[in-house]
């Protein structure tokens, strides 16, 4: 075990004394810097690194249990300075420290605009030959070149202007190329700047490191910032359970005081934390549990508090006739769909829009929503919009007039006649997924038995390391996993759509007029106006045979009477998200 001393400072005076709870996650904790990329993360690991980052540390907004946007003024403001060129101001509060005592100024605040906007790191440099599968460096990465590798989806990357610095040490004001809609959230303070400067530097002084620090960004000083960089990239990341404890360092309600070799986290009150959210559990230990039976089975003997597994109906099941468990049940932001690749696929059949099309009408949606989503929800159907959120008044509208009602039904007669017309009578279609999720491997056993009866011949290219396969050329055809929403930012899908995002543009769709309507997108603020092109976005993607949505991801939550307060949130922080408001109840 890791361990690292909690240093005594002001109270944390709703902390009751040895108050404990315990919270399964699915997976290790394997970064405590999430904004950096891990070609070894998976997904699970990825949303416990948010979670634990989450805990640790402060933001300047956060999304609260019912998806609203709400302002932490404890911590910062925000100001919005000028529409154009759009200037915003981030200021933190006087007084806020990380949790060794250091205060938080303006290198933590360089530092983050440095290592999210790309615009030091060396241009058309292209990091992935140098860097190993488990996320490390190789031996040859070029000691010249700067690569902070938590540019490629941020906000930020539309402000490359170097920032201008606050009298106060505490502020910065960013000045992006254009005005976007969810300029609020483009900006968080990462990792600690002092310990990153530090190790490049060689020094234990904090305001030295960070000095030097600010100096090397502002005159951009090539071989400082690619030591920092790399630094930066690596540094937090936690290997075979250990991180070095100095690096153990957070701004939020708790720290990060212990982690095992399994990688379990044991998080304690921040006695620095200032905040308004100061928490009530002193100690809050997330263990790994990874399968979903083993987690209830935990529960049901007392040695875990809460719970949230994958949401199936044998889960549900198994948790009903517990005695002193709260169950509650509702809607992830996630969801499953059906990707195919427009380019560069497997087979080469899918560069034909009418093959596309004939495949998309032989997935059994209803049947996929029927074997996983049953029991769980009052109301099961498939998700009908890759734009918009189920159950609001914009979905309902978009649905019935976004070409998503040519595949409400498995169409076997239509599918046929459409590869007849496309000159291909048994088009081989390759499904990546991943063969250790059991939605997963349900959900491609149902495809491939539709589309058989079409003609296709649908094969598999399932690995569990499936999602570093994503946007591989000539890997596969077609792919099945969820894209989850870490907030309701109306711009989110351009890293996924827009033909010059190379990110997460997993399967090559090149659209100019998608393009221009994700530009305009970014600069409406008018909900309705959003909505009408959001819906306008979904008729293009359908009309292309982009793909299939399949269902919104159902959630669930249980826990023991022992600790209350819990409210699960659809996005990434998930239960997480008022971990400072759960409450020991023995």
């Amino acid at each position: 075990m890791t361990a690292a001393g909690l240093a005594a400072c002001t109270s944390t005076t709703r902390v009751v004394k040895r108050s404990s709870a315990v919270v399964a996650i699915s997976s290790p904790f394997t970064s405590y810097n999430p904004a950096a990329t891990n070609p070894a993360a998976t997904a699970d690991a990825t949303s416990v690194n948010q979670q634990v980052s989450y805990a640790t540390n402060s933001a300047f907004e956060y999304y609260d249990g019912n998806s609203k946007l709400v302002a932490d003024t404890s911590f910062g403001t925000v100001q919005q300075l000028n529409d154009s060129p759009l200037k915003v101001r981030y200021t933190i509060n006087p007084g806020v420290t990380w949790s060794d005592g250091v205060k938080l100024d303006r290198a933590d605040l360089l530092l983050a605009w440095a290592a999210s906007s790309g615009a030091l790191n060396t241009a058309g440099f292209d990091a992935r030959p140098y860097v190993n599968t488990n996320g490390t460096y190789k031996g040859n990465f070029p000691k010249d070149a700067v690569w902070f590798d938590g540019s490629t989806t941020n906000d930020l990357r539309n402000a490359p202007t170097l920032p201008t610095m606050g009298s106060n040490g505490r502020s910065i004001t960013l000045t992006y190329d254009q005005f976007f809609v969810d300029w609020r959230t483009a900006f968080e303070v990462g990792v600690p700047a002092h310990l990153v400067a530090e190790r490049a530097f060689g020094t234990s002084s904090a305001t030295k490191a960070d000095a030097e620090l600010v100096a090397a960004i502002t005159t951009n000083d090539i071989p400082v910032l690619a030591r920092v960089s790399r630094i930066w990239n690596t540094a937090f990341t936690v290997r075979h359970g250990k991180l070095d404890t100095s690096f153990l360092v957070g701004d939020g309600p708790y720290t990060v005081t212990a982690i095992d070799a399994d990688g379990s986290v044991t998080l304690t009150a921040n006695k620095r934390y200032v905040g308004a959210h100061k928490p009530r559990i002193e100690t809050i230990t997330a263990r790994v549990i990874s399968n979903s039976t083993d987690q209830v089975a935990a529960l049901t003997k007392g040695t875990v508090d809460v719970i949230t597994p994958t949401a199936t109906a044998a889960t549900a099941k198994s948790l009903v006739n517990l005695d002193n468990i709260t169950i509650a049940s509702g809607y992830d932001a996630g969801f499953e769909h059906l990707d195919l690749q427009l380019a560069h696929s497997k087979s080469g059949n899918f560069d034909k829009l009418k093959v596309r099309q004939a495949f998309l009408k032989v997935v059994p949606r209803t049947k996929i929503v029927a074997r996983v989503a049953s029991g769980l929800q009052e109301e099961s159907s498939p998700r009908s919009s890759f734009m918009l959120f189920p159950g609001t008044s914009a979905y309902a509208a978009a649905i019935a007039d976004n070409g998503s009602s040519a595949y409400a039904a498995v169409d076997v007669i239509g599918a046929r006649a459409l590869l007849r017309a496309a000159g291909v009578r048994h088009p081989t279609v390759c499904i990546l997924y991943d063969p250790a999720n059991p939605v997963r491997v349900a959900e491609y056993g149902l495809i491939k038995a539709s589309a058989d009866r079409a003609g296709f011949r649908v094969t598999d290219c399932s690995t569990t390391a499936w999602q570093s396969e994503l946007g591989k050329k000539g890997a596969y055809d077609a792919s099945l996993f969820s894209w989850r929403s870490t907030g309701s930012a109306v711009t989110a899908p351009t890293a996924r759509l827009h033909s010059d995002a190379a990110a997460e543009n997993y399967n090559f769709y090149a659209n100019s007029d998608t393009d221009k309507l994700l530009d305009t997108l970014s600069r409406t603020t008018d909900e309705a106006s959003q909505s009408a092109v959001l819906t306008e976005i979904d008729r293009q993607l359908f009309s292309t045979g982009y793909g299939l949505p399949l269902f919104q991801q159902p959630s669930l939550t249980a826990f023991r009477t022992t600790v209350s307060g819990i409210r699960r949130s659809p996005f990434a922080p998930g239960v997480f998200w008022n971990i400072w408001e759960w409450r020991p109840t023995r």
